[in-house]
Order: structure tokens, then sequence, then C-alpha cells
């Protein structure tokens, strides 16, 4: 029997059944190459995401006010939550993926910084020291600008900051805009040796500039969460 458009039934049939024996393994490989192509992106979105959460937790390593002890280990733990775009989510019973952040403090023979090297790079360097040998206290920072000078000032209590590192250390440090190499002007507090020393700094950034002030920590690693700063 042959059809009008000159093709016989036996042919028709045997089109359909060839196209059904390929479309199969197509479907297959259709399938299997989504599945890899989003694992893919989801592990380079985790790892991405992890790096991100740790460098955060490094610029700002007196604030453990979120992590939690693991339950088993009773290491501190800090768990983000995201959707599945990868958004950021308070509740736990919406989140899809999870960044859990786990801090040691028994590293030994090793010393902690999250002091930002390319801020001292260059022919500009510069950055605020605050006196090592410091009280375990309260105490206030603020930055203002000058603008008819054309420059930052960092005001402190007690003599305690100091250009560069170096003496004499003083209660207010300037900082001109072309010293500047970036929109942070970063605040160094040593605190190596000082085991017993707890420290709580209350910073007021009144400059309109936008730039910020950030403080990093230099010393032993299990110190850190013994520096509190407020804004």
């Amino acid at each position: 029997m042959r059809n009008r458009n000159g093709f016989t039934l036996l042919e028709v049939l045997t089109a359909i059944a060839i196209i059904a024996i390929i479309s199969g393994p197509l479907l297959y490989m259709f399938v299997t190459s989504t599945k890899v192509g989003r694992h893919s992106y989801d592990s380079d979105k985790a790892n991405a995401m992890a790096v991100q959460a740790v460098e955060q937790i490094k610029g700002a390593p007196g604030n453990r006010d979120e992590f939690q002890p693991d339950p088993i280990t009773g290491i501190p733990i800090k768990t983000i939550y995201y959707d599945i775009n990868w958004n950021v989510v308070a509740d736990a019973d919406k989140g899809i993926y999870r960044t859990a952040i786990t801090l040691k403090d028994n590293l030994v023979g090793q010393e902690y910084t999250s002091y930002i090297p390319t801020l001292l790079d260059g022919e500009k360097n510069y950055w605020i020291t605050v006196r090592p040998n410091l009280n375990s206290g309260t105490y206030a920072i603020t930055l203002t600008f000058d603008e008819a000078n054309n420059e930052y000032i960092l005001s402190a209590e007690q003599w305690m900051l100091s250009k560069d590192g170096g003496n004499p250390y003083m209660d207010t440090v300037r900082i001109s805009v072309d010293e500047c190499t970036s929109d942070i002007i970063p605040v160094l507090l040593d605190i190596e040796g000082n085991e017993n020393a707890d420290y709580t700094f209350n910073v007021k950034n009144l400059s309109p500039t936008g730039i910020d002030i950030g403080f990093y920590i230099y010393g032993d690693f299990d110190l850190p969460h013994k520096v509190k700063i407020q804004t």
C-alpha cells in the first residue's frame, strides 16, 4: 500500500521505529548533561560562597557572636543557608544549600593575622597601630574629615594611636586623602602577648566621604574573640 506522498506504510513505520530507538539515548544524554551542568554550577557556586564567607570572617575576626558550638565536636561553627538560586535565607527550613564554617583555636606554632597585605603595598603605604600594651577596657575611636586640609582625622583616647607603627603614640592621627590607597583606613591591633586583655572599641565614622575604618587583629589565633567592635 502506498500513500499519496510516495511512502509505503512499512517505510513510515520503519522511520518511526528508528526515531524511537535514537530518541531514547539522546534524551538520556540531554538529561544527564543537564544534571552534570547543574552539579558543576552548584559545586563552583558552593566553593565561591564558602571562600566569600571565610574572607568575611577573616575581615572581622573580633565578631564571633554568630558561631555556636557543634553539639558533637564542640568546635564553634557558623552555618549559612541558601535557596535554590544561592540567595542567603535566614530560615533553615527554606534552605536548599548550606555553608558551614568552623573555627579551630588549637593551631600550634602558627600566627594568625587578618591584616590585608595589599594595604601595605606601594609608595603610599601607611597604617594606624593601636598601642600594643593597652590595658583592658572600652575605648572610643572617631573618624572625621578636615575638608580645608583634605585630611582624615582619627581620634582616640589615652594616646594610643600611631601612624606606621612608630613612636610617639598620639590621641590624633592625620591621613591625607592622597595617602589613601583604598576605601578603608586600616587600624592594626597587636594583641600578641596580651592574653588577659579584653578590648571593646566604640567606633564613630563621621566622615562624609564614604571611607571606612577597618580593624585588623594581629596575634595568636585564639585571641581575636577578646576584641569587640561597636559602631
